[in-house]
């Protein structure tokens, strides 16, 4: 029968890009709000405590000099 092929489609979500304050990735989100970190674990745990990011383990300034 002509006119009833129409399949069932999902609505478009609205996603948009936000960047990381911890790590400075670029992540996709969908909402209102912009979060501020991305979803990986070590960036809310060092977001939430306020740890100054010279004093992170992973960091080393002279790593390359």
């Amino acid at each position: 029968m002509p006119g009833k092929d129409k399949s069932p489609k999902m609505p478009k979500l609205d996603w948009k890009n936000a960047t990381c304050e911890v790590c400075g990735r670029t992540f996709e989100y969908i909402g209102k709000k912009k979060p501020h970190i991305c979803k990986d674990g070590e960036c809310i745990y060092k977001y939430q405590h306020q740890i100054d990011p010279h004093k992170w383990a992973s960091y080393q300034p002279t790593l390359f000099d």
